[in-house]
């Protein structure tokens, strides 16, 4: 029909959700927390953090697992700008925190002076396979190079390039007093900092070089640094961010070596970051934007609210969300069919240890995906091509492959295949 036009041009992915977060390369841009959303995972976890800060919990070093595509490296953004942004990027977080989580936000102010200027010096690090020593010493003297030049600790900075450099097998103990130097110096009143916040970002590909270059670096460096960082005078807060337990990381090393890493995991407070169903459905309602033709928006709403009410009488239900905003998430999850709104968030938690997550399935233009979808079809007027599950099955199926089968539920996987 003339009146009909690719859904490309009516439905769009806000870009918020198509790109991966890099700590080091987002730090200080403004617009990296745009559509942001500080889901109640987030909100407790930043609560903890703070709590060490005014002294009510002992914890200084933490360990965020959750699946890929989660949000877990968005939230240690926010979570870093907030304590420890620079005016611009910090002050833009806090009044995100101010504007939805008001009381978390009053907490913070009591505790610090991160309501007006930077109150941790950040320090912050993205797993690659590389020594873990090296990269740690890389970020901190990057973060040191963040203070005006006539009061940057030469000596240290020095010590920390020589660190750095690969090859030198190793060199926790030294590593740890340059940490504790570093603390030192950015808690000086000079300086304008209240301590240090350590992220360590995809900790995952640190580890697993580490198992399989045992001679190259030692991850025994977290362990201390946890130590450090509980006996220290001032904050210092460690953050890592996993995809699985650090002990999946473990399989192929000796069992020696498993109980020495377990000792690892020990000083860590162990944080699962793993949103609940009815969240993920707020967020992919957030990530769906349409735009275009007045009318043929209010075709797609049409049949998203006939849709809706359809589920809803079948007696779909998600988590704790009433009938009504389950409704109208359905809506806002158009063109995606209802039985694919319901059953996209629990499928991707269960495949998201092959890194096939929920963004993942919007952004990218694999074959069966969303993206291509969008390109192929129409919608007019009277309506138009849905998303539906024998599409996503064939999604899956063509991404995943023979992985499919391989993981504990793969019998099921293999008899609908064989059904099929």
């Amino acid at each position: 029909m003339a009146d009909e036009v690719r859904l490309s041009r009516l439905v769009h992915v806000r870009s918020r959700f198509t790109r991966s977060v890099s700590l080091p390369r987002d730090w200080e841009r403004p617009d990296a927390l745009d559509g942001y959303i500080l889901t109640p995972s987030g909100r407790g976890i930043l609560e903890r953090l703070i709590s060490s800060l005014d002294g009510t919990s002992p914890a200084r070093a933490w360990s965020l697992t959750g699946p890929y595509g989660s949000g877990k490296s968005a939230f240690a953004l926010f979570a870093g700008q907030v304590l420890g942004g620079c005016d611009a990027v910090g002050g833009k977080a806090r009044a995100l925190l101010k504007e939805h989580a008001l009381p978390l936000w009053r907490k913070l102010t009591c505790v610090s002076s991160a309501a007006s200027g930077p109150a941790l010096c950040p320090v912050l690090v993205t797993g690659t396979r590389e020594p873990l020593e090296s990269a740690l010493a890389a970020g901190l003297l990057a973060a040191l190079r963040r203070v005006p030049a006539d009061r940057q600790p030469r000596g240290l900075a020095k010590t920390l390039h020589n660190l750095a450099q690969p090859g030198q097998g190793h060199r926790t103990a030294a590593l740890v007093t340059a940490f504790e130097e570093a603390l030192e110096f950015v808690s000086a009143p000079e300086s304008g900092c209240g301590g240090l916040l350590l992220v360590i970002d995809e900790l995952g590909k640190f580890l697993e070089y580490a198992a399989s270059h045992p001679d190259e670096g030692d991850v025994f460096v977290l362990q201390a640094l946890a130590e450090a960082a509980a006996r220290a005078a001032k904050p210092f807060l460690i953050v890592t961010i996993l995809h699985q337990a650090l002990d999946r990381y473990t399989a192929h090393i000796s069992a020696s070596r498993r109980q020495e890493w377990a000792k690892i995991q020990g000083r860590f407070e162990d944080v699962a970051f793993e949103e609940p169903t009815d969240q993920v459905l707020r967020l992919l309602s957030q990530a769906i934007e349409r735009k275009g033709p007045e009318p043929l928006q209010r075709s797609i709403e049409r049949c998203g609210r006939k849709l809706a009410t359809e589920a809803l009488a079948l007696g779909s239900r998600v988590g704790s969300l009433e009938k009504k905003e389950l409704g109208e998430l359905i809506e806002a999850c158009m063109p995606l069919h209802p039985a694919v709104t319901l059953v996209i968030g629990p499928l991707f938690r269960r495949l998201a240890q092959n890194e096939r997550s929920l963004f993942a399935f919007l952004s990218s233009g694999e074959p069966f995906g969303f993206q291509e979808f969008l390109h192929e079809f129409r919608w007019g007027p009277q309506g138009g091509e849905l998303y539906r599950l024998d599409r996503l099955y064939d999604y899956v199926a063509t991404a995943l492959g023979g992985a499919l089968f391989s993981q504990h539920r793969g019998k099921y996987w293999a008899e609908v295949q064989s059904v099929l």
